[in-house]
């Protein structure tokens, strides 16, 4: 889940990462206030966030 549900393991898997739990946990909240912020808030728009960081 991403969103306001978002916990590091699924950043993890979102983000296709290898990175520890630690390293995803703490970006877990960063992310959740830029996305309230900026109103990423629905499926279309976190996808957009999420899918541009992709190569």
């Amino acid at each position: 889940m991403v969103g306001a549900g978002m916990t590091g393991e699924s950043l993890k898997l979102v983000m296709g990462n290898s990175k520890n739990s630690a390293w995803n946990d703490a970006w877990v909240e960063p992310l959740q206030k830029a996305m309230a912020e900026f109103e990423i808030n629905t499926p279309q728009r976190i996808a957009g966030l999420f899918g541009s960081g992709q190569a």
